[in-house]
């Protein structure tokens, strides 16, 4: 989909953007699009049934072009779009467009690529403007803008990308996936897409959903390969939040694997057709398994596993509690370990310095991440799958057609039970399991017969969660100023499940958690392992403190910014810290602490009385425009999930409290809820909400049901309470 934020960024952020006076190249370019033979230059109607519209996409192509040239391969792709613009909203959305200039180049590749890109205004008249981007393009830090003045009602904006990308390959080369939905959020009169290729380069594609099959056209030269897609009348799509394009929508993917012989063939890791000129459709379950049986091959005898078995010397442990502990060895052993390093050398505390150890180099990234758990599992003869998953947002594991879109995790069965076990990261846990790919259909590779290799492969599907299990739960001691003037809130907020993941990948920096996992496994720092000289080791000491107070400062300030967006408010003495990282069983939390201040937001007076909007204090809510409620797409969550918040207020001293009915709301349905509750007890008010969502998916017919909730929660924000002078409610 290309929306109104990557008209041009799109193509142009791939490589680098030339902007100098017109060459022969842009000139010979801009023939190909706007010359003689543009087939588009008449094309200025749309249909009726879209004259309501805010724009009509009038032509949409896409063009992809791999060819070699002795040791040389070249990558040419292009963009082109005609859009007619008939409200200020599409006309705002098209009014300035973003690129970069230069962009590193890629690994293993050769020289950089270029960028021609033509933008032209063609009034209802039929009088044409180009506009001179050389000349127009204005540079902001790395970035340049181009503003399109003039823009009115009725034009037509046409403009194109055009992308040279050479590089060098003797051997083989696997480009990026491409994975497109055949509709925008403007309605399209034709979309076409162009494909050419040559010998030596495979075809992987397929479409899905409805979407046009892709046809071969017949050339003149034996060795040329062209094909073309297209589509026409193609309604609008909205896109909306809790949707998943690729499960309903019509759309495909393709993907170009070069290799140079045959020999080269038998290198590349991932699903190619046996014949070049065949281009490959599906991956079947047999595909998989030819492909992954001779990887993740190793010795399952040999002595990598000395220290984690000095480790476990006097520990008496149940065959689960080890692969856990074993887990978490590997996690830091392999990687948390090094995480000082490199930010010692980035910061050049401590440049150039490495552990005599190449362990993480060699394995860490090997076979997926996930052979050292592995080879632990075999050697103990602990049965697990290899697990081969696709996210759910991308469609079912039966619908794989290239390697990258897998990824890979093991599951372990141990006393009568499933453990999953996800590659290694900073936080990774052991059972855990990626929303992701929770509820969903998955390959299960494993060997049989005494094998050494895997040779067996079968359809399960991964467990399902609740809104219990991935929770935020939220509580907040409010303490109002003696003169109303402001508050102060001292909140804890527990993270667990699916919430704990994005919270800890969010919220930690390495100096909340490094130190924990020395202690754990008794290893020494990257100081004290690589500096022995009191004086040097001093002076880098001081160093890291200073670096860490500085990253401290910057956390606090990015949480504190964080808080403020959630409440919409202004706050002031912010701290916080981590009191559980939650890194040590899937189970147990992230939990941290804040505090802060508000002054002169929230409370009003009102003669002898205070209004307080108590309601903000649970936090931002969905706000649905009119639009969104009338939503016709299926909802798709990410998980089941709950969002708990207790708040505990003191009652000030000769005041009472009034207008709790409004906080007691019970919306509860098939699709989820929001339940709130205020009561005072002794001289506290304590208010307790908890909204949640039941279901991964949710049929349209159900939206009105979450509507029912999503509206009741954000009203709740807009609620208030009234302290009454006179009669006291506090003791």
């Amino acid at each position: 989909m290309i929306n109104k934020e990557s008209i041009i960024c799109l193509f142009v952020s791939l490589c680098t953007f030339s902007i100098v006076a017109q060459s022969k190249k842009e000139i010979e370019i801009k023939e190909i699009f706007w010359g003689a033979n543009d087939t588009q230059k008449e094309n200025a109607d749309i249909p009726s049934k879209w004259q309501d519209q805010s724009a009509v996409i009038l032509y949409k192509e896409y063009f992809y072009d791999y060819h070699k040239f002795a040791k040389q391969v070249d990558y040419v792709h292009s963009f082109r779009k005609r859009i007619m613009l008939l409200d200020k909203a599409a006309i705002d959305d098209h009014s300035e467009f973003s690129f970069t200039k230069r962009l590193r180049a890629r690994k293993g590749w050769g020289r950089r690529g270029t960028n021609y890109v033509g933008v032209k205004i063609i009034k209802p008249d039929g009088s044409e403007k180009e506009i001179e981007i050389d000349e127009e393009a204005v540079r902001a830090d790395d970035e340049y803008k181009l503003a399109i003045s003039g823009l009115e009602e009725g034009d037509i904006l046409d403009y194109y990308i055009y992308s040279i990308e050479p590089f060098k390959q003797k051997y083989g080369y696997t480009f990026e996936p491409i994975t497109r939905t055949i509709s925008d959020e403007y309605p399209i009169k034709e979309m076409v897409l162009k494909f050419n290729t040559e010998n030596d380069f495979f075809i992987n594609f397929n479409s899905y959903n409805g979407a046009p099959e892709l046809a071969e056209i017949k050339t003149d030269k034996r060795n040329d390969r062209r094909y073309t897609l297209k589509a026409e009348n193609i309604d609008k799509n909205d896109f909306p939040f809790w949707y998943y394009p690729q499960i309903e929508l019509p759309y495909y993917k393709f993907q170009v694997t070069f290799a140079r012989r045959g020999s080269h063939e038998n290198r590349i890791f991932d699903f190619i057709s046996e014949d070049e000129d065949v281009i490959k459709k599906v991956v079947s379950k047999e595909d998989v398994l030819e492909l992954y049986h001779d990887h993740w091959d190793y010795d399952a005898k040999n002595s990598r596993f000395r220290e984690l078995d000095k480790f476990f010397e006097g520990h008496n442990l149940s065959e689960e509690e080890k692969i856990k502990q074993a887990y978490y060895y590997f996690r830091h052993f392999y990687l948390t370990q090094f995480i000082e390093r490199s930010v010692y050398a980035q910061t050049e505390i401590i440049p150039n310095m490495v552990y005599g150890s190449t362990a993480y180099d060699d394995h860490f990234d090997a076979f997926e991440n996930t052979s050292l758990m592995a080879e632990y599992l075999d050697r103990h003869e602990i049965k697990f799958d290899r697990i081969l998953a696709v996210p759910r947002y991308e469609g079912t594991i039966k619908d794989v057609l290239f390697k990258s879109e897998i990824s890979t995790f093991l599951e372990v069965h141990v006393n009568g039970k499933t453990l999953y076990v996800p590659p290694l990261s900073q936080h990774s846990d052991i059972d855990e399991l990626a929303y992701k790919f929770e509820n969903t259909e998955v390959y299960a590779l494993n060997k049989i017969d005494g094998k050494n290799k895997l040779n067996n492969i079968k359809t399960v599907s991964t467990r399902k969660t609740s809104f219990e299990d991935n929770g935020t739960v939220d509580n907040a001691i409010i303490t109002l100023n003696e003169d109303f003037s402001g508050f102060k809130v001292e909140k804890n907020v527990a993270y667990k499940g699916n919430s704990k993941s994005s919270a800890q990948e969010d919220l930690l920096y390495y100096f909340d958690y490094i130190n924990e996992d020395y202690k754990k496994f008794n290893n020494q720092n990257y100081i004290d392992k690589q500096v022995k000289k009191k004086k040097r080791k001093d002076q880098i000491q001081k160093e890291s403190h200073a670096l860490i107070s500085k990253l401290k400062k910057r956390q606090g300030e990015s949480i504190k910014k964080q808080t403020e967006k959630e409440y919409d408010l202004t706050i002031d003495e912010h701290t916080y810290e981590i009191l559980e990282t939650g890194r040590y069983g899937h189970e147990s939390p992230l939990v941290t602490k804040e505090y802060f201040t508000i002054e002169n937001q929230l409370v009003k007076k009102a003669g002898k009385n205070y209004i307080f909007e108590v309601g903000r204090l649970v936090g931002g809510q969905v706000s649905l425009t009119e639009k969104e409620k009338a939503r016709t797409n299926n909802v798709y969550m990410y998980s089941p999930r709950s969002f708990e918040n207790t708040i505990e207020l003191k009652i000030p001293i000769g005041y009472s409290v009034g207008g709790l009915d409004k906080l007691n709301v019970n919306i509860e349905n098939a699709s989820g809820g929001f339940i709130s509750s205020a009561k005072i007890e002794g001289d506290v008010l304590k208010i307790h909400t908890r909204k949640h969502y039941k279901n991964y998916f949710e049929p349209n017919a159900n939206w009105p049901q979450i509507v029912d909730f999503l509206e009741a929660a954000y009203q709740f924000t807009q609620e208030k309470i009234i302290f009454k002078k006179g009669k006291s409610t506090a003791k």
